[in-house]
């Protein structure tokens, strides 16, 4: 949600995205820095830690600890970062996400890809098309020197003694249930 000053006649602008919240996975963690102060150091070195999961914060998956923390999506993300022990000693902990925001390749913002980009060029004449060129449009496809389209075809299955044709209202085809008042199943 974005709020803002407003006074007649003003349209504010919407700021651009820097920063977004995603959930660090990290692995190989060493036992001593497994507690919510090493976490906040690990993924400190990536970005801004706000949460811990759940299920690390109960220690119930020694295997991935996951931190929900702040970051600029525009600079990659580690595959790895190193801490450093009281003693001097250093151990590498496995940093990754199962999901992070498109950046468009384009405008560099955060929250669209180059297909949604409104500033992007548009590159294919016939559907709009960003990631194409007119002549790679799956969409215009020549066959016998004249341009078709894929006709969508009503699916008509048979089986022995019934033929099933496709319903707009899939409940109504939808057989009712046997009364099991006969005692059989």
């Amino acid at each position: 949600m974005f709020v803002a000053h407003w006074e007649p006649g003003n349209i504010p602008e919407l700021p651009a995205l820097t920063s977004a919240p995603i959930w660090l996975e990290l692995r190989n963690v060493p036992l001593q820095f497994f507690n919510e102060d090493g976490f906040e150091r690990i993924a400190g070195l990536v970005g801004e830690p706000k949460y811990l999961h759940p299920s690390t914060a109960n220690k119930a998956d020694l295997e991935v600890a996951k931190v929900l923390t702040i970051i600029d999506p525009r600079q990659p993300l580690p595959e790895a970062v190193n801490v450093q022990f009281d003693s001097g000693d250093i151990a590498r902990v496995g940093v990754s996400s199962l999901w992070m925001p498109p950046v468009c390749s384009h405008c560099k913002e955060i929250g669209h890809s180059i297909k949604r980009c409104p500033t992007s060029p548009i590159t294919c004449a016939d559907c709009k098309s960003t990631s194409h060129s007119k002549d790679n449009c799956p969409r215009a496809k020549e066959h016998n020197g004249r341009k078709y389209k894929k006709q969508k075809e009503k699916s008509k299955a048979t089986f022995p003694g019934k033929s099933v044709h496709p319903q707009k209202n899939h409940a109504a085809s939808i057989p009712p249930l046997h009364s099991s008042s006969s005692g059989n199943p």
